[in-house]
């Protein structure tokens, strides 16, 4: 479960401190201790660490060597924060290291156009001339930017992860085999950096979370069934659309089929959670593909037969339900299914009734094996080739179906609405408005309708 609240309150606290630092009141290792307080795990914490462990090296309290697996964690724990991969650069520095000094810099301009703000851009550097004098290499020889120099140059393993885990979250389209074939290889080095990208991009930290960056790396944790992705999977559950939802179900279906106790206890917790509001559905969905671990099949026909009809989602979740527990194939989910229709019939929508009714005209007992399918699917066929190459009838979900729906539904909206704003602003300026406030237009309506279309426009 998501708990922005929380989050707000954690990043007050985290720019409160920073303040304190750029002030002199507090000093780099109390700074550290404070920060990793307020949130071990944080951006901010991961680069205070840093700094500070640079700080101890230069006054000989630390080796460099030491330094450098310090730093690299921190690297590691947020792929997206800029001026962790400059201190990795200074570490290269100090061991002449030419080749992963310049791959430091280059990751630390990707991640300084990707992700950072203007605000937190500003914070991270201190030394702008130095910083500009790189960036301006870079900007001249684009394949310093490439993973493919470093690779062939021999530059180190945690250069080269993060170039490849870059890869994975900037590829729009079909994945290249060779990168992939890369990225399985180093699974050690690799694993902890996807975890660290979702972390980052599912958290308050990032002002931006590009389209395609999560599903590759999603995908890959999936088949790696990492059960450190576990908490990041189910908070994204409630964060992600369309495809991406996707392919965070089929990673939890794989990762089920591995741990069936931990994925089944995380995905009931978020059905009981009405805070979770609509993520629920997916949660469910997910929890039928692993019907026959644990109890979850109880469970499921237990909910569909206790749902509060005051829950604002009560039809979506009836629905989700009703479905999960027809594709099993069981009887015993069948009969769970119509005994809850007998009984509750009325409080039922007829829309409702009918669909779920039709389904249990048409259901037939039979061996329901999508968890087998999802948790064996290749690898190469899901990241390498176009999605209609394996998109299988068992694959595709009902949360997908629903967001597509959803995605149409709004779209029709916003160009109703566009229309409708687009019209009340042939209006005249120096006429009097049409809301009929006997005002002119331009003191009344019209800011507020300009206003409106920027906004829709973003969208």
């Amino acid at each position: 479960m998501v708990n922005p609240g929380a989050d707000e309150e954690k990043a007050n606290k985290l720019l409160d401190l920073i303040s304190s630092i750029e002030a002199g009141e507090i000093t780099a290792a109390e700074a550290a201790q404070e920060f990793a307080n307020i949130d071990a795990e944080s951006t901010v914490a991961s680069v205070v660490a840093s700094n500070k462990a640079i700080e101890e090296l230069e006054n000989e309290n630390l080796g460099i060597e030491d330094a450098e697996k310090l730093i690299h964690k921190q690297a590691d724990l947020h792929p997206t924060a800029t001026p962790l991969f400059i201190a990795c650069s200074l570490i290269a520095n100090k061991q002449r290291n030419q080749l992963d000094l310049t791959g430091y810099i280059a990751l630390s301009k990707i991640k300084n156009d990707r992700y950072l703000t203007e605000e937190v851009a500003r914070r991270a550097y201190t030394k702008e001339g130095a910083f500009s004098k790189l960036m301006a290499t870079l900007e001249e020889k684009k394949e310093l930017l490439k993973k493919d120099l470093y690779i062939s140059e021999g530059a180190g393993d945690h250069v080269i992860d993060h170039f490849l885990v870059q890869e994975l979250a900037d590829t729009e389209t079909m994945l290249d085999p060779e990168t992939l074939k890369l990225v399985l290889e180093r699974k050690d080095g690799i694993e902890p950096i996807l975890i660290g990208f979702l972390r980052d991009l599912l958290g308050p930290q990032i002002a931006i979370a590009p389209k395609h960056t999560l599903m590759y790396p999603i995908k890959i944790l999936g088949h790696w069934k990492s059960l450190d992705a576990l908490p990041l999977l189910l908070k994204a559950l409630n964060l992600c659309v369309t495809e991406q939802l996707q392919e965070i179900i089929m990673a939890l279906v794989k990762l089920g089929s591995e741990y069936p106790v931990e994925v089944s206890e995380g995905l009931i917790g978020m059905i009981n959670d009405p805070n979770c509001e609509d993520a629920r559905f997916a949660a469910i969905e997910t929890l039928g593909y692993l019907w026959s671990k644990e109890d979850n099949l109880e469970f499921l026909t237990r909910s569909i037969a206790s749902l509060d009809l005051k829950d604002a989602f009560f039809n979506g979740m009836f629905s989700f339900l009703a479905q999960s527990l027809l594709m099993t194939g069981q009887e015993e989910a069948s009969r769970g299914l119509s005994e809850v229709m007998e009984k509750d019939r009325e409080k039922l929508s007829e829309n409702l009734v009918e669909r779920v009714g039709k389904g249990l005209e048409l259901f037939k007992p039979q061996d329901d094996d999508r968890m087998e399918k999802v948790a064996t699917e290749n690898i190469y066929e899901i990241c390498c080739k176009p999605p209609a190459a394996y998109s299988k009838n068992w694959r595709s979900t009902m949360s997908l179906r629903r967001e597509k729906r959803l995605a149409e539904e709004s779209g029709a909206l916003k160009e109703l609405e566009i229309t409708r704003i687009n019209e009340l602003m042939k209006t005249a300026k120096d006429e009097l408005c049409p809301c009929g406030s006997k005002k002119e237009f331009q003191n009344c309506c019209l800011p507020k309708l300009e206003a409106q279309k920027k906004l829709i426009d973003r969208k």
